[in-house]
């Protein structure tokens, strides 16, 4: 299959069947709640870190009408919105929005029902059997790495979806400074400094170099592969409103396993203390993000 062509999809391809969280993260119940709040709990901060790279991602293979982009492990369609919101409808290419959350895939068909360009699809980032070989230009994992059972094979399978001759890129993104997380073990810390904080799902990949090591792995050439960092601070206003949310969320209360009563009543005032140390030194909660191009 050509470059240029569409990335076809298998109906059958869903998957549903294939529990590709990883160990430690909240079952698709929680992702499925938080569908229609995704963009809110997180400040913004996966789209705005990924429009920031997206200048770097198409100087690797230039984003045109003919391009074919594969959004992966979406969510409700994160980095999709912003190629939407950047581009021309007649600038805009064919898009595919992939997730293994029903309701995920709901709320970007939603979100994208005025946009023909862009297709939602349930589909597993470990066997993406409703894209062909090589029919991808552009292929995106927005944050979404260390929320998959199979880092490894995830990243095969972007391999082998892409355009290759240098015409596909994929761009990987994960957490240098998860500041949301960061936020959480300041006030964990605060309450009950006796206990561990709160584990990260698959920690390596907030260590440097290790997702551009686990491209190269999946077959990508290590003199094609480029890292880049990207930051945001999320300071007063709306988007500090729905970090809030997360916070308050059910994926957080691991963070107070084994409190008591009263312990866990002193959790937003701990939250709030927290926030406010990261503004007074950073400016806002400060997320910083590693960007690992890679082009074929």
């Amino acid at each position: 299959m050509s470059a240029t062509q569409e990335p076809t999809q298998d109906k059958s391809a869903s998957g549903a069947s294939h529990l590709s969280q990883a160990h430690g993260i909240p079952f698709p119940k929680y992702f499925a709640a938080l569908a229609a709040t995704y963009n809110a709990q997180t400040g913004d901060t996966t789209r705005n870190l990924f429009a920031a790279a997206l200048d770097d991602i198409t100087a690797q293979v230039p984003l045109t009408s003919s391009s074919r982009v594969h959004d992966n492990a979406a969510g409700p369609g994160t980095a999709a919105s912003v190629l939407v919101d950047r581009l021309t409808p007649d600038s805009l290419p064919k898009i595919l929005v992939t997730d293994r959350v029903a309701a995920m895939v709901s709320a970007a068909r939603e979100s994208f029902a005025h946009v023909p360009s862009v297709t939602a699809a349930e589909m597993d980032s470990l066997a993406l059997s409703g894209v062909a070989d090589g029919s991808v230009t552009h292929s995106i994992l927005n944050f979404s790495i260390f929320a998959i059972s199979d880092p490894l094979q995830c990243v095969r399978e972007v391999r082998r979806t892409l355009a290759g001759g240098g015409g596909g890129v994929a761009a990987l993104l994960t957490w240098r400074r998860f500041g949301a997380g960061e936020v959480v073990r300041a006030a964990q810390a605060l309450v009950r400094p006796d206990l561990p904080p709160m584990a990260y799902p698959h920690p390596e990949f907030w260590q440097p170099g290790v997702l551009a090591a686990l491209a190269v792995e999946a077959g990508f050439d290590e003199a094609n592969v480029t890292v880049l960092e990207k930051s945001v601070a999320v300071g007063p206003g709306p988007q500090l409103d729905g970090l809030r949310g997360f916070w308050a969320s059910d994926f957080v209360k691991p963070a107070r396993v084994g409190w008591t009563d009263e312990e866990v009543a002193r959790w937003p005032a701990a939250v709030e203390q927290a926030v406010q140390a990261e503004i007074d030194a950073r400016g806002g909660v400060l997320f910083q993000a590693y960007v690992v191009l890679a082009r074929t």
